[in-house]
């Protein structure tokens, strides 16, 4: 497993559209936050991985998609820090750019905060 880790930091009321670099969701107080991460080709999240994150309340909710996983967090208080550990499954050897990941709030998802896509390499 390749190990990920994504940060969403509580700052203000909304992020500048155009900011690309680690996610930040800025609410002074929020019902739900939805974070689409962009996986690589080459790479598969784990689902036992999701539903452990689920199950020990590091995420509200997810669901997934074939190169995206998308997580939801509740009632993120102002400076909230939430770390999400995602090992991810090497399958492909081969060198692979992912989607642009984003973090926006539920209902205002024209507000979205994009995040450059990353590359990888995987070795044979």
């Amino acid at each position: 497993p390749m190990p990920f880790v994504w940060s969403i930091v509580i700052h203000a009321l909304s992020p500048p559209a155009e900011t690309v670099g680690p996610v930040h969701v800025c609410p002074p107080f929020v019902d739900l936050i939805v974070l689409s991460v962009g996986l690589p080709g080459g790479l598969t999240f784990q689902t036992w991985q999701l539903q452990e994150l689920r199950d020990k309340r590091v995420v509200d909710f997810y669901e997934t998609r074939p190169r995206e996983v998308i997580l939801y967090f509740r009632s993120l208080a102002p400076g909230a820090v939430k770390d999400v550990p995602l090992e991810l499954m090497a399958t492909v050897p081969g060198t692979f750019t992912s989607p642009a990941s984003r973090a926006y709030l539920y209902y205002t998802d024209e507000r979205k905060h994009w995040v450059a896509p990353s590359t990888v390499t995987i070795a044979p």
